[in-house]
């Protein structure tokens, strides 16, 4: 006896998708992920939207209280710094075209003179050095040119605070700038992590 039209038809469909769907698994399988990397997609057949906000590692300790500085081109910091390490921290701030200045107000045990660690003229904050352990012992700054055709300039500052603590330097990916910092601070600088913006 034949089969019904209709059956066969059943059959064939059925094989057909059953192919296909293995098929596009496998493609689906080989395809590159899709999470955006500060450092961009260049490699990547379909770029994809990079992040605009890069959040940097945190150095120190878990004391003290939670606060954060921000402002469009952080180019030097006021700090009060001692033997054992530093008491007090500051942004210092300019606009795009270094037109005016700022500076945010500092964390840290109030009353203590402060000093500058300023980047060059023409330059912003790019990163972070210094020594840190359960506090922030020492710091310094990493630079970078304000004008993005010389962003292969670059430059670093003097580390100011004790001699406590690890070494560490971290610097924000190309073609990002420092933005702001996350702070904790009681009786002086407990901790800080770098957050970086898209140029």
């Amino acid at each position: 006896m034949r089969k019904p039209f209709y059956a066969k038809t059943i059959v064939i469909l059925t094989a057909m998708l059953g192919l296909s769907g293995h098929s596009l698994a496998e493609q689906s399988s080989s395809k590159v992920p899709t999470t955006p990397r500060p450092d961009g997609d260049s490699d990547r057949a379909t770029p994809v939207p990079q992040p605009t906000i890069v959040e940097g590692p945190y150095y120190g300790g878990s004391g003290g209280a939670p606060s954060d500085q921000f402002c469009r081109h952080p180019y030097g910091i006021r700090v009060d710094t001692a033997t054992g390490g530093v008491l007090r921290f500051g942004l210092r701030c300019t606009n795009d075209t270094e037109t005016r200045f700022w500076d945010l107000f500092p964390v840290g045990l109030p009353g203590a003179p402060l000093g500058k660690i300023e980047c060059n003229e023409g330059f912003e904050i790019a990163g972070f050095q210094g020594r840190a352990g359960t506090l922030i012992d020492a710091v310094g700054l990493i630079c970078r040119p304000l004008d993005l055709s010389k962003r292969e300039l670059q430059g670093t500052t003097r580390i100011d605070g004790g001699s406590g603590g690890v070494n560490f330097s971290w610097e924000c990916p190309k073609s990002f700038h420092l933005a702001g910092v996350r702070l904790r601070s009681g009786s002086q600088l407990d901790g800080i992590q770098p957050i970086c913006e898209h140029d």
